[in-house]
């Protein structure tokens, strides 16, 4: 109903497809995400956010270094606590510092790179040194069994029952000047909880 008034709709997740018919009415083709389709959502993704930072002024890059490295935690908390995983502070401090080198956000170059869940899968089941040491871990061993249970969490996203959705850069392109987008999740139907 608001859509009369020029507002814009996102359906993030359409369990049922309820919603493709009026993206087709609008002329809108909905994405979908499921096991042998191209689609691929980074959760990593920058967005809009992620455009050069080398131009901002020093207190918006600092807001948007704590909004986008709140969003990426959030958003692994919430894969691995969707596969009953606790996510505790000591998961957090590692998967932040890994998410915080590859980045590269330290060395100040203004650009941040593209960062993938395979990408900190491999940086938490081979870390190095310096993420021992910054975690606070007596040695690497003592850091590999402690987080585990996030490593395999992450892992599943690739290798597991997820793979094919979240594991690789995102492919495809949001036309926010579009009346509706849709996020069709039916296909996952299959997949259980």
């Amino acid at each position: 109903r608001m859509m009369a008034y020029w507002y814009r709709t996102l359906i993030l997740g359409d369990v049922k497809d309820e919603y493709e018919p009026l993206c087709r009415a609008l002329g809108v083709e909905p994405h979908a995400v499921g096991h042998g389709l191209p689609t691929r959502i980074n959760p990593l993704d920058y967005g809009p956010l992620g455009n050069d930072w080398s131009h901002l002024p020093h207190a918006e890059v600092e807001r948007r270094d704590a909004m986008v490295f709140s969003r990426w935690l959030t958003l692994v908390k919430g894969l691995v606590g969707s596969q009953h995983v606790r996510f505790d502070p000591t998961a957090e401090r590692a998967v932040g510092a890994v998410l915080r080198d590859l980045s590269r956000h330290a060395d100040d170059t203004g650009r941040l790179a593209e960062i993938t869940i395979p990408q900190v899968w491999s940086r938490l089941n081979d870390p190095s040194d310096e993420l021992v040491a910054e975690c606070r871990y007596s040695n690497t061993q003592h850091l590999l069994d402690d987080i585990r249970p996030v490593r395999d969490a992450l892992g599943a996203l690739i290798h597991g029952h997820l793979r094919g959705l979240f594991d690789a850069p995102t492919t495809i392109k949001v036309d926010w000047r579009a009346p509706i987008q849709s996020l069709s999740l039916s296909r996952l139907d299959p997949l259980g909880d």
